[in-house]
């Protein structure tokens, strides 16, 4: 199965400097953009579900955005845009291995 590499943590720094994110909306938004739900970003940062719901609205807010497929991709956006601006590099794809069967 191929995927998409996360970002380096400098080209993080890159997207979040670039959306101007402050350090907690960094973090909820690197959850996010790895699919993880409200209950586990809850749980990962040692905050209420109420708190991360608080902030993911307020980032839908901030980012211009409705719903969290947009605003992953806003940020992949701006990540697009850095890499055409030259400020940051293309994502790398890697392979995960299937898992051989072994003989009998």
């Amino acid at each position: 199965m191929n995927t998409i590499a996360l970002l380096s943590e400098a080209e993080w720094d890159s997207v979040a400097g670039s959306l101007q994110l402050s350090g907690r909306e960094f973090q909820i938004v690197r959850h996010l953009f790895d699919g993880h739900p409200e209950a586990s970003v809850s749980e990962a940062l040692g905050m209420s579900a109420h708190t991360v719901h608080t902030h993911i609205e307020r980032l839908y807010l901030k980012l211009h955005v409705h719903r969290r497929a947009d605003l992953v991709l806003r940020v992949f956006a701006a990540y697009i845009a850095l890499a055409s601006a030259g400020l940051a590099s293309a994502p790398s794809v890697k392979r995960k291995s299937a898992t051989q069967p072994t003989a009998t």
